[in-house]
């Protein structure tokens, strides 16, 4: 398994928690994982940076 996470934060900058996701390794290399799914997660907490 791969595991990738960004940290959450609230209004002050400050870490509250982290958003994380697994999948299976595969044939993709850990630096192709990283480039597809990064951005949507840190899309996701710079969502989550409002109701944090």
């Amino acid at each position: 398994m791969r595991n990738i996470a960004v940290p959450l934060r609230n209004r002050n900058g400050e870490v509250v928690a982290a958003l994380s996701t697994n999948m299976p390794m595969g044939e993709e290399s850990p630096e192709a994982a990283l480039q597809r799914v990064l951005p949507h997660l840190q899309e996701c907490a710079l969502a989550m940076l409002n109701v944090l």
